[in-house]
């Protein structure tokens, strides 16, 4: 057995155990397997037990598996005596981590959707009360992370779905929410819930107030920023913590913390004070994957989007060193292989729009087709890998590469303002 211990304000021991497949049980975290990744189903290299059918492929593939438990988080487990079998206890819990969609995405999705451009424009309000030098109501705001955070804990995909739809010209405020978005999912697989995962996400809407305070001309150069003017964007951190500290309602000192210590890393070397792991909260930490992955994968002025497999890449390479590890492993399996928004492209040459993924079926999701073999706009079609589906050709549907946003001028942006997205149960 490995122990780590985790800063989160309170301790907190994660335990790695090697147990035989036959010991595994659903709801167990594997982290390590006895094979490469690759020549399992699982390409997520670190994901939950959902069902009856992981633990087969798990047994098919492995001898045996490393799982990684959280002691505070209701699992026990007791080693009897060396060589003996390990007994797995369960304890009832109001914490215990949940991660069943409650509603379907068809369902859900159109209340996603006014939730979405309800925050955007509380944000942008927000964001406007700063540049004005007034305080930002924290009642408001969190009462937006609420509404939010319902969303996400319906049905994850939903909000995931939404959060492409991104504008460059809006970079601030769309990336303001989206890590908040991210951070309420990857809370919820940290195993908060409640107001403690409203906390987090407050985090994430609030983190970058700060840049707010930076000139412009700064923030979106297209060139290589000077020495001078990189001292003036490490400033923003300091610039969020009173920003915050200054709002007429008292802050949480979490929202305060995420604000000032995002840009700090495990190892050290990051900004404003060069913090280490000891240091750095636990909601910060969340706050810091979310705001790294969604900076990554979005286009601004100065610089264009990268893959959501580059920015997992980077973040993988630099789990345990820059950012949290056992988080790391948790947001990729939140996000899936394809995550929601994603363009494919299949076998036979048709594009389709990922919509969400199957917690059971990582490597198929559902999909929207909307494009032709010959690569121009068809009638939209529900297609559900899970299903084993076939083509006109009769050949099953299969996923042969992930396309750049708006690859073949096709626009998620273009289909959400057609309603689609609402109306996607009548397809």
């Amino acid at each position: 057995m490995i122990e780590k211990k985790i800063s989160s304000g309170s301790a907190r021991t994660v335990k790695k155990f090697k147990l035989n497949t036959d010991q595994l049980e659903i709801g167990m975290f594997v982290c390590e397997l006895d094979c490469p990744w690759e020549d399992t189903d699982f390409l997520m290299q670190g994901f939950t037990i959902d069902s009856q059918r992981d633990i087969k492929v798990l047994q098919a593939r492995c001898r045996f598996v490393y799982v990684e438990i959280v002691d505070e988080k209701c699992i026990e487990i007791e080693k009897r005596a060396t060589g003996s079998p390990v007994t797995i206890k369960k304890r009832i819990s109001s914490e215990k981590v949940n991660l069943k969609k409650q509603r379907p995405l068809e369902s859900e999705i159109q209340q996603a959707s006014h939730s979405y451009v309800g925050a955007k424009k509380a944000v942008q309000s927000f964001m406007g009360e700063v540049i004005r030098n007034k305080s930002i109501d924290i009642q408001e705001a969190r009462a937006v992370v609420s509404d939010c955070m319902g969303s996400v804990s319906r049905n994850p995909d939903a909000m995931m779905l939404l959060s492409q739809l991104k504008n460059k010209d809006e970079y601030t405020s769309q990336h303001s929410l989206n890590v908040c978005l991210y951070s309420l999912m990857l809370g919820q697989r940290m195993g908060l819930a409640g107001h403690e995962l409203e906390t987090v996400g407050l985090c994430g809407m609030l983190h970058d107030m700060g840049k707010l305070r930076t000139p412009i001309e700064v923030l979106n150069k297209p060139g290589k920023l000077t020495d001078e003017e990189f001292q003036e964007i490490k400033r923003h951190p300091v610039h969020g913590r009173e920003i915050l500290l200054s709002s007429e309602k008292t802050v949480d000192q979490e929202v305060v913390d995420a604000a000032y210590m995002h840009h700090e890393r495990l190892r050290g070397g990051g900004y404003p004070e060069g913090l280490t792991e000891v240091s750095i909260s636990f909601h910060t930490r969340i706050v810091t994957i979310a705001d790294v992955y969604d900076a990554i994968t979005s286009a601004r002025v100065y610089d264009g989007s990268r893959s959501h497999l580059e920015a997992t890449r980077i973040l993988t390479e630099n789990r345990g060193k820059e950012f949290d590890e056992d988080m790391v492993i948790r947001f990729i399996a939140g996000l899936g292989l394809y995550p929601p928004g994603s363009f494919l492209e299949m076998t036979n040459g048709e594009v389709a729009i990922v919509l969400e993924n199957h917690s059971t079926s990582r490597l198929m999701p559902k999909l929207l087709r909307v494009m032709g073999a010959d690569k121009t706009l068809t009638e939209e079609r529900i297609i559900d890998l899970a299903d084993e589906p076939r083509d006109e050709a009769g050949q099953r549907y299969a996923v042969a590469s992930v396309l750049p946003q708006e690859a073949y001028g096709v626009s998620l942006k273009a289909y959400y303002q057609r309603g689609l997205f609402a109306n996607i149960s009548h397809l």
